[in-house]
């Protein structure tokens, strides 16, 4: 290859008005053959690198090994979620099966309170009672009404979180 100059191209002005000048050069390139471009370079490096990862340091071993105590790990947490299921399952069956129970004795009660009240009220017209122990068999009868109702829509919220946990349906 062989570069002669050539002369010089404008380019641009300074901010004085001056002219700037960048010089060009003429480049001729011959082309060399393989062998004398070899022998030019006869004592330069030449090499050839391959890599082949047969061990690799253990490192896909290591990761097959991660592998499985990972889906061990995924397996017994699994376990772990149906157990707790379950045991919610259970806890709403009880819960439920107490609320049945208290719904039938706090009717059981206003049965009984009404009874009460029924014979208050004739005893306080008849002028055996007075108006306290009226109130107060009214107020009892009022408190058994209440306990009823509340023990009732208790029972039918913990039955429908159980109907929900059993995949049945929420409608009423």
């Amino acid at each position: 290859m062989s570069v002669t100059p050539n002369g010089a191209d404008e380019i641009g002005y300074t901010s004085a008005n001056d002219i700037v000048y960048i010089p060009s050069y003429e480049t001729q390139v011959e082309r060399v053959p393989f062998g004398t471009q070899l022998g030019d370079n006869f004592n330069q490096f030449i090499g050839l690198s391959l890599n082949v990862p047969v061990f690799n340091r253990g490192s896909v071993s290591n990761s097959v090994k991660q592998a499985k105590i990972n889906r061990s790990l995924a397996e017994l947490q699994l376990e772990q979620e149906k157990i707790g299921l379950r045991q919610k399952i259970e806890s709403a069956r009880v819960d439920a099966i107490a609320a049945k129970e208290t719904y039938r004795s706090n009717q059981a009660s206003l049965s009984a309170a009404a009874k009460a009240f029924e014979f208050a009220k004739a005893r306080f017209e008849a002028g055996a009672l007075n108006a306290t122990e009226f109130n107060t068999s009214k107020g009892n009868l009022e408190l058994a009404n209440n306990a009823v109702t509340r023990s009732k829509y208790d029972y039918i919220f913990k039955s429908k979180i159980l109907d929900f946990y059993l995949g049945k349906s929420l409608g009423f």
